[in-house]
């Protein structure tokens, strides 16, 4: 069970502080902002067992906040992958030890492997890492702030579209530099949240979706987590995201909410057109680098 926590007892997740302020209430959780580190965030008490629910298979299947359907757009999440892949290699960035967290059903882990990276994953999500498992992948299966890597240190660690996902951003930034090697890569995909959609949309944006995600950043939060002490920011810019139009329909579904336009929406997205690859660039995605010192 996920309970939203008395705004007076809360702490910034990022830098704990209690300078906040009431932003709007979406779904019965408050979203916060803080003023010392500009992060939004939606407080929200987690155990391990409550984010497994939250991440079993009715969030990868007919979800109304998360996918249609997952699996069915493989092909979609390989060729994305690979593009990833050679945006890393643009980088300078080259094959070595790679940690995938969020791995989810392991389409990255396994064309990272096929481009010679030694892979790891790890992922909450039983039903997810079922999927990564029959590939060959090896997943470690848990909350990643907890989950043990028995020593082992990483040249890459990506996160894609998974940070805003995790309720302590703090402790998992710590324990990301402990897993990088100095000298190592972060590579994280996320969403910004003072990009002109989510600021014309406001509390309608489609990221604003607590209990799944908590976390809303923008350059200067992102900037604070990962700190110029420990990390060097190597690039930071908008992302294109190719998605399939029943991923992009189910986005849509979200902000109609409810009624005929959602299930107009769902209903498109479950016929063969909706595996129909689509740019995302509605410029509230964003893809950066750190280096860890």
């Amino acid at each position: 069970m996920v309970t939203p926590r008395g705004i007076g007892s809360v702490g910034c997740p990022s830098c704990g502080r209690y300078d906040l302020s009431l932003l709007f209430t979406k779904y019965d959780f408050p979203v916060l902002e803080c003023r010392t580190c500009e992060l939004r965030f939606a407080p929200a008490e987690h155990t391990e067992d409550s984010l497994r629910a939250l991440y079993s298979e009715g969030y990868f299947v007919n979800s109304a906040t998360g996918y249609l359907h997952y699996v069915h757009d493989e092909d979609a999440h390989r060729r994305q992958a690979r593009r990833y892949l050679a945006r890393l290699g643009r980088a300078g960035i080259r094959p070595g030890r790679l940690l995938d967290v969020g791995c989810a059903a392991g389409y990255f882990a396994d064309e990272a492997r096929k481009a010679g990276w030694q892979v790891v994953g790890c992922d909450i999500s039983e039903y997810a890492t079922r999927q990564a498992e029959r590939l060959g992948i090896r997943v470690i299966r848990g909350d990643f702030v907890s989950a043990d890597f028995g020593g082992e240190v990483f040249d890459l660690i990506t996160l894609f579209n998974v940070i805003e996902h995790l309720p302590e951003p703090r402790r998992v930034a710590t324990k990301l530099y402990r897993l990088l090697k100095p000298g190592g890569v972060l590579a994280v995909e996320t969403w910004d949240r003072d990009s002109m959609v989510a600021r014309v949309l406001g509390r309608r944006w489609h990221q604003y979706t607590p209990p799944y995600v908590l976390s809303y950043f923008n350059r200067g939060s992102l900037r604070h987590l990962f700190d110029p002490e420990h990390w060097k920011l190597r690039s930071y810019h908008i992302a294109t995201k190719w998605i399939t139009l029943r991923r992009g329909l189910s986005i849509l579904g979200g902000l109609a909410g409810t009624g005929l336009v959602a299930e107009l929406f769902g209903w498109l997205g479950g016929t063969r057109v909706g595996s129909v690859e689509v740019p995302y660039f509605l410029g509230d995605l964003i893809f950066s680098l750190f280096e860890r010192l």
